[in-house]
């Protein structure tokens, strides 16, 4: 994750507050989740995915050119209305995932904490979900398993609630704004003491040509 070697094969790890990549913007602040592969740096835009929230504190802000990289981002707080080059819209709310070109030219209207995923184009795959859980619910997020690309990834947010989560044997309890990393492959189940929403980014190499290896 943040240069904690060695934990991003373990089944489920929970992500620290004291571990995470804090930076700040024209627009804000930005809190990395998680970047790989692990040393990576997003300023010398060698990494092939990345996970992070930006407060955006500005009611008007330019989003970094990144035309190397597939953006999905969504709003956990407030709503965001973007505006690309080409004169398109869409405004965002809470629930809302939007997938776009890193390289478009985009502007940002109004203030909100944002969730993203940036993907290498060519290189990963991968997608963003909000997932709304009822209390006393339990679902299997299969997402890490049912890809078939390499080194499958699960970023894991809580917006709200309480409960617990297990991948493979390993199990947390988590409550709102809790992160945590899966990996290994391995579905993962949420069980809900009350109702709770999180946002879930996944990630998985496919291999040089953009293909997705067969297993």
């Amino acid at each position: 994750m943040n240069g904690r070697k060695g934990e991003m094969n373990h089944m489920l790890v929970r992500i620290r507050e004291k571990d995470l990549r804090v930076s700040e913007w024209s627009g804000g602040v930005t809190r990395q989740f998680a970047i790989f592969p692990d040393g990576a740096d997003y300023g010398a835009r060698d990494f092939l995915w990345r996970v992070s929230s930006a407060g955006v504190f500005q009611d008007e802000s330019d989003f970094t050119a990144l035309p190397d990289y597939k953006r999905c981002i969504s709003v956990i707080d407030g709503e965001m209305l973007l505006e690309h080059g080409d004169g398109s819209r869409i405004r965002l709310t809470p629930g809302i995932v939007y997938c776009f070109d890193g390289g478009a030219p985009t502007h940002s209207y109004g203030t909100c904490t944002d969730f993203n995923l940036m993907l290498r184009k060519g290189r990963c795959e991968g997608g963003l979900s909000f997932l709304s859980l009822e209390k006393g619910e339990q679902r299997d997020l299969p997402m890490a398993r049912e890809n078939r690309g390499l080194n499958p990834r699960v970023i894991l947010y809580c917006i709200r609630g309480a409960g617990w989560i297990r991948s493979g044997s390993d199990e947390e309890p988590f409550a709102a704004g809790d992160a945590f990393f899966a990996g290994g492959g391995e579905s993962i189940r949420i069980g809900c003491g009350e109702r709770a929403a999180f946002m879930a980014a996944e990630a998985y190499e496919t291999d040089s040509s953009g293909e997705t290896p067969a297993r």
